[in-house]
C-alpha cells in the first residue's frame, strides 16, 4: 500500500513545498488570544476560498468550515496523485476524521434570542421553552451542517464517489485512525484506492469553550488550536504502479489504544509499540528502549510542529505525517523508523500511531 497524493490546508500554506520553506524561514502562524481562557489561542487560515473545489456549489450553504476544508483538501490530494480527471471513483474509499460537531452554537444562540426573566439558565431548564424557540427561529438547514458523517458525505458528493464513505469522530486522533482504517482496507484487499485524513476548524465558540475546560493550558508555551485539513491518496501498490503513479511513501504500521486507567504513557508505548511490530522489516522486534526513544523523538517534533502551524486537533496526524513523508522523500538514505512515527493523543488519553517508510523503502 503506497501513498500517491496528498492535499493540505493549513496556516502556513497548501502544499508540503510551501509549508515546509515557511517552517525552515521560522515561521509561525498568526494566532490570537481567546479572551477568558488564559493560555488558549487560537489560528485561522487567512484567504481561504471554498468555492473553487466545490464542483456543486451549492452544497455551500449547508457545509460548515471544516467541511470546506476537508473538501479542498480532498481535491488537491487527487490532483497531486493524477487522479483528478478519473471518472470512475465508485471502487474508491473515503473515511475521514474531525474531532466533533460545533453545533454552530452561534445560529442555536439567534434562535434563542434574548432569554429574559425567569433566568438565562431558562433555556436549559425549561424544554418546552427550548423547543418553541428552536423550532420556530433555528435555519431549517441547521441539520444538515451539523450531522456528524457530514464531512465525509460532502467529499464523496462533490468528489461524484458513490463508494464506501465513513466520517470518524473520535476526538483529537480521529484524522489518524481515518489514515489507519484506510490502510487496513487497502492491505486487506477490500480496495484498491482510498482518500483519507483529517479535518477541522475550532474558532467556534463552543470548541473553544470546550478546549478551555479540557485542556490544561497552565505554563509552558500558550496553546494554540488550528484549523487545517490533510487529504492522502492510499493505493494499492499494483494498482499504483499500473498507472504509473509517483510514490510518496507507504503506512507499513497502525495501531490505536485507549489509556486504561488513566495511564496515557502506557497507551503511548502500546500504540508505537504495535504500529513498529507490524512495519515489518522497519522494526525487527521493537525493544521498549527503542519505543521508550521513537516515542520521546515522535512528540518533540509533533510538539514543536503544533506549535508552529497550530494543533489542529483531528486534522493534527495527517498534516504532521504528510510533512513526515516529504522530508523521508528527500533523504538520501532510508529514513530510520522513529522518523517515520506519527503520534496522536486524545483529550482522554487515547492514542493512534502510524509507521511509515519513505520512497527509498517502498
Amino acid at each position: 500500500m503506497v501513498v500517491t497524493g496528498v492535499g493540505l490546508v493549513t496556516t502556513l500554506g497548501g502544499s508540503c513545498a510551501e509549508i515546509r520553506s515557511r517552517l525552515a524561514s521560522g515561521e509561525v502562524a498568526a494566532r490570537r488570544p481567546v479572551t477568558g481562557a488564559s493560555g488558549l489561542h487560537v489560528a485561522a487560515i487567512d484567504g481561504f476560498a471554498a468555492r473553487p473545489h466545490f464542483r456543486q456549489p451549492k452544497a455551500l450553504k449547508v457545509t460548515d468550515r471544516k467541511t470546506q476544508l476537508a473538501v479542498a483538501a480532498a481535491a488537491r490530494a487527487l490532483a497531486d496523485a493524477g487522479l483528478a480527471d478519473v471518472g470512475e471513483r465508485d471502487e474508491w474509499a473515503i473515511v475521514l476524521g474531525c474531532s466533533a460537531s460545533d453545533l454552530q452554537s452561534a445560529e442555536l444562540a439567534r434562535a434563542l434570542g434574548p432569554l429574559g426573566p425567569p433566568a438565562p439558565e431558562r433555556a436549559v431548564d425549561d424544554l418546552q421553552f427550548f423547543a418553541e424557540r428552536i423550532l420556530g427561529r433555528l435555519n431549517p438547514l441547521w441539520l444538515l451542517v451539523n450531522l456528524p458523517n457530514m464531512v465525509g458525505a460532502h467529499v464523496g458528493i462533490q468528489l461524484a464517489s458513490h463508494g464506501p464513505n465513513h466520517t470518524l469522530t473520535g476526538d483529537w486522533i480521529a484524522g489518524t485512525q481515518a489514515l489507519g482504517e484506510a490502510y487496513l482496507a487497502i492491505a486487506g484487499g477490500e480496495r484498491e484506492v482510498a482518500l483519507a485524513g483529517g479535518a477541522d476548524a475550532p474558532l467556534d465558540p463552543f470548541d473553544l469553550g470546550c478546549l478551555a475546560t479540557r485542556r490544561p493550558l497552565a505554563g509552558g508555551r500558550p496553546f494554540t488550536v488550528a484549523e487545517g485539513a490533510a487529504v492522502w491518496v492510499l493505493e494499492e501498490r499494483g494498482h499504483a504502479r499500473r498507472r504509473g503513479a509517483r510514490e510518496l511513501g507507504e503506512i507499513r504500521g497502525y495501531s490505536s489504544t485507549a489509556a486504561v486507567g488513566g495511564d496515557v504513557p502506557a497507551a503511548i508505548r502500546r500504540a508505537l509499540s504495535s504500529a513498529l511490530a507490524g512495519a515489518g522489516d522497519l522494526a525487527d522486534e521493537p525493544a521498549s528502549a527503542r519505543v521508550e526513544s521513537a516515542a520521546r523523538q515522535t512528540a518533540a517534533l509533533s510538539r514543536e510542529l503544533h506549535h508552529r502551524l497550530g494543533h489542529a486537533l483531528a486534522a493534527s496526524g495527517p498534516i504532521d505525517g504528510a510533512l513526515r513523508l516529504a522530508g523521508m522523500a528527500e533523504a538520501s538514505t532510508a529514513a530510520s523508523a522513529a522518523a517515520g512515527l506519527v503520534l496522536a493523543i486524545g483529550t482522554l488519553g487515547q492514542c493512534a500511531a502510524l509507521a511509515l517508510a519513505g520512497p527509498e523503502c517502498s
